[in-house]
């Protein structure tokens, strides 16, 4: 048994997955080390287990999101077993937490254990948005453009590398 949990605990450590787990009855948290070590604690630092302790981590603009999605879990509602959300790193800046995990239901469906894995999807989730605000920076050029098209006196026709027309503004369809 020792032997299969640090293997498991190596292989989540490799994939930088960290591991909790809330034994509800005994209001109980468990945090692994990569859990910790990713949010800036120490390896065997004491975490505040108390969930609104953890909320006070969480971004403002995504707290009401987690309290409903908790809300809902708690309530025994399925598809909410997946959170995204940012949480404060001990040195005050904002990591993306992607929190993956399954509500484990004595027979009469009441949550008696949350187990999950953290995942930092930082990178991802700023490239993600990074690329959204590109995209539109580009439909507002692109609007701008066709304005700028459609309000000109002038004659402007584009065309392709083959020489085909592809594009042509009301000035130059009254000159041809």
């Amino acid at each position: 048994l020792v032997h299969a949990e640090s293997r498991w605990s190596f292989a989540l450590e490799a994939a930088g997955q960290g591991v909790w787990d809330h034994d509800k009855p005994n209001d109980d948290m468990f945090y692994s080390r990569t859990w910790r070590t990713m949010r800036g604690y120490r390896p065997d630092e004491w975490v505040d287990p108390d969930q609104e302790a953890w909320l006070a981590r969480v971004h403002p603009d995504d707290v009401p999101r987690i309290r409903a999605n908790v809300d809902k879990q708690d309530l025994g509602e399925e598809g909410f077993e997946t959170l995204e959300y940012r949480e404060r790193h001990r040195d005050g800046h904002y990591i993306w937490i992607q929190d993956t995990f399954k509500v484990i239901r004595n027979e009469a469906g009441q949550p008696l254990e949350l187990v999950g894995a953290w995942a930092d999807v930082t990178v991802r989730t700023e490239a993600e948005r990074a690329a959204l605000k590109a995209n539109v920076e580009l439909q507002e050029t692109k609007r701008y453009l066709t304005r700028l098209l459609e309000s000109s006196t002038d004659a402007i026709i584009s065309s392709d590398k083959a020489g085909n027309v592809v594009l042509f503004n009301e000035g130059a369809e009254v000159l041809l």
